[in-house]
C-alpha cells in the first residue's frame, strides 16, 4: 500500500501558545501545507541578526547574502558581538550558494567546506587534516549540469533545481523530472532548501506541495502528484524577511520552524 512520509520534527509547539506576539500570523502560517510553528532551534524571544534579511542560502549553521558576506548563524545563543550571526573571512561576490557541508561558487565549484566542527575550511585543507576529499551528494549534478538555482529538499540525496524558471527534481538516482514552472513576469531571488523547499520571486512565495493529497491518501490506485505552487506565505510577503524549508523570519526577527517535509522520492515512486 503507498505510503507517504510526513517526518514530524521533533519540539514543534503549536504557534499561539507561548504568547511571545506572533498571532497575527498564525492562520497564514497554520494554513502554509505543513505549517511552521515554534521549534527548539529558536530563540523565542526574536533574533538578533538583521543581516538575515541579505540571505539567500542557509545550510549547516551557515548563511549567505546576495553580496556574498558569509555568516555564522546560531537561532538560539549569541555569539561575541551579542548577536545570532557573526560575519566570518570567507565571504567574497563570487560565492553562490551553501548545499549541505559545501559552500560553492557561481561556477559551481566546491570553494570552502564546512567541516563537523561547523568551521570553514578548503578543500584542501579538509583533504590534509581527513586524508580524503568530501563526499559530495549528487556530485554530478552539482559540478555538471546547467542551472541557475540549487537546493536540497529533506535529504541529502534529493535536489531541486531551477533553469529558466523550470523547476527540476533529481532523485538519488540522478533520475530528472520537471516539478513546475515559475511565470516568466517573476524574477526568483533564491531557492531556499530544508524540509519541503521554498522558491522567493520578486512577487511570491512558491512551495512544494502533494497537489491531490486528499484523493491519493484516501485511494489506493491514485498517484500523488508533487508540484511547486504559489503559497500563502504570498498574503504576507512584506511581513517576512527569509524563509527556506527549515526557517521562516518574520519582520519582527521572532524565528519559526518548519514542522513536517515531504519525501518526494516514496510518492513519486
Amino acid at each position: 500500500m503507498k505510503k507517504i512520509s510526513l517526518i514530524l520534527l521533533c519540539g514543534i509547539i503549536l504557534l499561539g501558545i507561548c504568547g511571545c506576539g506572533t498571532s497575527k500570523f498564525e492562520k497564514t502560517l497554520q494554513e502554509e501545507h505543513y505549517g511552521f510553528g515554534w521549534g527548539n532551534d529558536y530563540n523565542e524571544e526574536g533574533l538578533v541578526c538583521e543581516e538575515i534579511k541579505d540571505a539567500i542560502s542557509l545550510d549547516n549553521n551557515y548563511f549567505l547574502t546576495s553580496t556574498g558576506d558569509l555568516y555564522k548563524f546560531n537561532g538560539q545563543k549569541l555569539f561575541s558581538n551579542d548577536k545570532n550571526c557573526i560575519k566570518t573571512d570567507y565571504g567574497n561576490s563570487n560565492l553562490a550558494f551553501i548545499l549541505n557541508s559545501g559552500i560553492y561558487n557561481k561556477n559551481h565549484e566546491l570553494t570552502y567546506i564546512i567541516n563537523e566542527d561547523k568551521e570553514i575550511m578548503t578543500p584542501q585543507e579538509y583533504k590534509d587534516k581527513y586524508n580524503s576529499d568530501l563526499y559530495v551528494y549528487n556530485r554530478d549534478i552539482i559540478f555538471n549540469e546547467d542551472y541557475d538555482f540549487i537546493a536540497s529538499n529533506g535529504w541529502n540525496e534529493e535536489i531541486i533545481t531551477i533553469k529558466d524558471n523550470i523547476i527540476y527534481y533529481y532523485d538519488k538516482n540522478n533520475q530528472k523530472q520537471k516539478l513546475g514552472e515559475i511565470p516568466k513576469d517573476e524574477k526568483i531571488l533564491y531557492l531556499g532548501g530544508g524540509n519541503v523547499s521554498i522558491i522567493k520571486t520578486d512577487k511570491a512565495y512558491w512551495s512544494l506541495k502533494i497537489t491531490n493529497e486528499e484523493e491519493c491518501t484516501k485511494y489506493v490506485d491514485r498517484k500523488c502528484n508533487v508540484s511547486f505552487v504559489k503559497s500563502s506565505l504570498t498574503d504576507i510577503y512584506d511581513k517576512i524577511i527569509f524563509a527556506n524549508g527549515d526557517l521562516l523570519v518574520d519582520n519582527q526577527y521572532y524565528a519559526y520552524g518548519r514542522g513536517k517535509s515531504i519525501d518526494i522520492q516514496e510518492i513519486l515512486n
